[in-house]
């Protein structure tokens, strides 16, 4: 779906029990925002409105993801704090964040060479980062002061990388 551009992926709402047991072999984090009654009510009118009409979209690893989705409503719902002064090329290209990712698996590794080519050694700026999951926690928390709550420790621990294999 993502090198034909089909609408696959959907937002979906879980009660939180649901949700830990989902994805309980990661780390799962909660940040509240502190941001005014009516932004957050209509952020949650917005996410709800998304839910229900089963908005799809286009999963692109960098550029269209869950990440960047939530990122785009945080930004809007804190009035662009989240952007301000995020969009400096001053970070590792988004290969790095790919290899470390996706170490050692050749063909999803090809796959992105392929897809982002020569983009994907360009440097990021702290916006495009926020891309993953936990540079998006870490901006969140410096950018709005949201600061992070392990709410459930993964299970087993996590594969190790090398951004050489692969």
């Amino acid at each position: 779906g993502t090198l034909s551009g089909e609408r696959l992926f959907v937002p979906i709402a879980l009660p939180e029990p649901r949700f830990v047991e989902r994805y309980a072999g990661r780390d799962l984090w909660r940040q509240d925002l502190p941001l005014p009654a009516a932004s957050v009510a209509a952020l949650q009118t917005l996410l709800e409105e998304k839910v229900r009409r089963g908005e799809g979209y286009a999963y692109q690893p960098f550029f269209d993801n869950c990440s960047t989705r939530l990122r785009d409503l945080l930004d809007h719902a804190s009035g662009g704090q989240l952007r301000a002064h995020a969009d400096t090329p001053d970070g590792p290209p988004l290969r790095c964040y790919a290899e470390e990712g996706l170490s050692g698996q050749v063909l999803p590794l090809s796959l992105v060479a392929l897809a982002v080519g020569p983009r994907a050694d360009e440097p990021t700026s702290a916006w495009q980062r926020m891309a993953f999951p936990l540079e998006l926690r870490e901006h969140v928390a410096h950018g709005l002061g949201a600061q992070p709550v392990l709410v459930h420790a993964r299970l087993t621990p996590p594969l190790p990388t090398s951004p050489a294999a692969g």
